[in-house]
């Protein structure tokens, strides 16, 4: 997510296993920070990397 909102200052990112939405990820590690998606949307779409794709460099 970093590389995607500041590429000016990140040259390089590299991801291992990254958990590209929460809404896909297990329920109840996910549900016990963020609590229910119906109730918390906000956080799981802020928390999506999926929502920032357009803004990372090509280069």
């Amino acid at each position: 997510m970093a590389l995607a909102k500041y590429p000016e200052f990140f040259r390089v990112a590299i991801a291992g296993a990254p958990v590209t939405s929460w809404n896909e990820y297990d329920t109840g590690y996910t549900e016990r920070y963020m609590d229910l998606p119906s109730l918390n949307p906000l956080g799981y779409r802020k928390g999506s990397i999926l929502n920032l794709v357009e803004k990372f460099p090509d280069e």
